[in-house]
């Protein structure tokens, strides 16, 4: 099946090399039936402990194949490069935890949000645990002299699903 070409999938590609292969899969007994296990072989995910997806599939083609279309399309957004790199130099990225302040806020009657404390962006890493509790904000910053418009997309390690997040 993974030979077949299916419109508007990305194609998959096994690799015999372990070190140049992004996701494994492994047999799994769960209880009455061997399930299948998505390893994740990403270093860059694997350097925070991220070595398994939490869900599983049934050792059926016709569930499994679905799963590395998705890897697939995941992993190919996740490695684009800019087509202009003189944009990622004058682009400043912060973000910091949000603390409520005495002031409330007009229209909504909730408190405003004031950033406090360090940047949590190093190296293009942002390492939080998140929480009901807290709040995080972030500031970009175009220091450069075009006008730009503003996408964000959060990619998710656990089910290699693609959000975008609208900005106002």
């Amino acid at each position: 099946m993974m030979k077949d070409f299916y419109p508007g999938k990305r194609q998959i590609h096994p690799v015999l090399e372990r070190e140049k292969a992004r996701l494994g899969l492994s047999i799994v007994d769960d209880e009455k039936e061997e399930k299948i296990a998505f390893d994740i072989l990403d270093p860059r995910l694997m350097a925070y402990g991220l070595m398994r997806m939490p869900h599983m599939v049934n050792n059926d083609p016709r569930e499994i194949i679905p799963v590395l279309h998705g890897a697939a399309h995941f992993y190919l957004h996740l490695n684009r490069k800019a087509k202009d790199a003189l944009v990622d130099t004058y682009i400043k990225i912060e973000c910091k935890t949000l603390v409520p302040t005495n002031e409330i806020h007009h229209n909504s009657k909730e408190a405003i949000l004031k950033p406090t404390g360090n940047n949590h962006i190093h190296s293009n890493v942002i390492d939080i645990v998140s929480s009901n509790q807290t709040m995080y904000g972030f500031r970009i910053t175009n220091k450069s002299g075009r006008d730009l418009y503003l996408n964000l997309f959060y990619f998710n390690n656990n089910d290699f699903s693609i959000g975008k997040h609208c900005v106002v």
